[in-house]
């Protein structure tokens, strides 16, 4: 076979069964209060919090170990787009960067002095951060330089994007914004809330929740158009919110509160943990589900139920022509899910007709799809998946190969090298 192409079948799953787990307390060594947390997969994760705090785990938290911030203003939250790229903001204007995992963290100039409480990155591209004031600062380098872009002077508390363009803000006095514009306008939406909002994730560009004061929670079917209030007993601040899927979700906040969801919303109950201290931030990494919060604390529910998809190389009947010495010497299969995190792991033997890899944690919406050949471009196609819905795409390799055999752990016969790599939220 001379020509060949790569057809990768996405199958969304759905259907996972909630498997039995519990919340345990995980020893940070520190006393200091964490305000966000970020985990990039099962192992790698990191803590934000009071004082430049910075905290990072390789071992999935088993220990822990302080990385040098060069600040003392309290830092508030954290994204990484890959185990090395990350952002840090804090108060003061504070936006930290690295390029190492956190080995070194690098000042980025900021325009503005005020708090700066959450940033978003759907792509590893564009990114905003939200903050005290009204603040909303948008990159579109990669978090190289950022500029102001805010509609209001209510402080925002909280921001989520689906991709480069849709959006959603949340704030003090039940405020709510969205874009669909990438930030060049906004619009107000009706929560019929006073009360001050912390917390918005969206699974997909219509589903998403909210939470705040007094155990508010608010869900969206329609990208926030019309906002309706879930009951949840004992009237908690709830301080952040996480969803695994449309279904299964987590509210977390003061007196140590976890609340969970297997329905939507439609009802919530308080997981068993005997815990006091507030709980700031939820994040999930693989199928372990992490919360920060005061007084160091860390806890994570392990064996969390996510969605799965099927993505299937199989065989080939096209190619691009090459030189004759080949100048790929590497390439990589990228799935990058907005949002939230996906782990990609191979589960094939060695084969050239069909390698079956599993994602855990994708999720309806939109991904992209790219195959990047290393010193030969890229190939890429976005597709919108819907929930249980399959769908072919056909992505064309350059290669003068007349066989290549993908096999566990990425080697591949021909000279040409394919991996399977991790997926995080915001790309590589």
């Amino acid at each position: 076979m001379d020509m060949k192409v790569y057809t990768l079948v996405l199958t969304l799953l759905l259907t996972g069964l909630n498997a039995q787990a519990s919340w345990e307390r995980v020893e940070t060594g520190e006393e200091m209060n964490l305000f966000g947390v970020e985990f990039v997969d099962e192992y790698r994760g990191w803590c934000v919090g009071a004082d430049g705090l910075i905290l990072n785990t390789i071992d999935g938290g088993r220990s822990w170990h302080r990385q040098r911030s060069g600040t003392n203003q309290d830092l508030y939250d954290i994204h990484f787009a890959n185990p090395n790229v990350g952002w840090v903001v804090g108060d003061g204007g504070t936006i930290l960067y690295t390029e190492n995992g956190g080995v070194t963290w690098t000042s980025i100039p900021s325009p503005t002095d005020n708090a700066l409480y959450a940033i978003s990155l759907p792509d590893g591209k564009n990114g905003w951060i939200v903050g005290s004031l009204g603040t909303i600062l948008r990159t579109s380098d990669g978090g190289k330089t950022w500029s102001e872009q805010s509609p209001t002077k209510v402080t925002l508390q909280d921001v989520c994007f689906i991709d480069g363009r849709q959006g959603w803000v949340v704030g003090i006095n039940g405020l709510i914004l969205s874009t669909s514009d990438g930030g060049a306008s906004w619009e107000t939406q009706v929560s019929s809330t006073d009360s001050f909002l912390y917390g918005v994730h969206f699974v997909s560009p219509t589903q998403g929740w909210v939470v705040g004061d007094e155990g508010t929670i608010l869900r969206t079917t329609d990208g926030g158009k019309s906002w309706r209030r879930q009951k949840a007993d004992g009237g908690w601040m709830l301080k952040d919110v996480h969803f695994a899927n449309p279904t299964l979700g987590w509210a977390v906040g003061d007196d140590g509160v976890i609340l969970k969801t297997m329905n939507g919303g439609k009802t919530w109950r308080r997981e068993e943990m005997e815990l006091s201290e507030r709980l700031n931030a939820i994040d999930q990494g693989g199928t372990i589900l992490w919360a920060a919060g005061e007084k160091g604390t860390v806890v994570r529910e392990r064996n969390v139920p996510v969605p799965e998809a099927l993505v299937e190389i199989t065989e080939l009947d096209e190619a691009i022509k090459m030189p004759k010495e080949p100048v790929v010497k590497f390439a990589s299969l990228r799935i990058n899910s907005t949002p939230p995190k996906a782990k990609v792991i191979l589960d094939g033997k060695p084969t050239n007709k069909k390698t079956p890899v599993t994602l855990e944690g994708l999720i309806p919406g939109r991904h992209e799809v790219k195959l990047v050949m290393f010193n030969h471009g890229t190939v890429s196609k976005v597709v919108t998946l819907k929930e249980g819905e399959m769908k072919n795409i056909t992505l064309k390799l350059p290669t003068r190969n007349k066989q290549i055999s993908i096999l566990a752990g990425g080697i591949a016969i021909g000279g040409i090298t394919i991996a399977i790599l991790q997926f995080f939220a915001g790309g590589f």
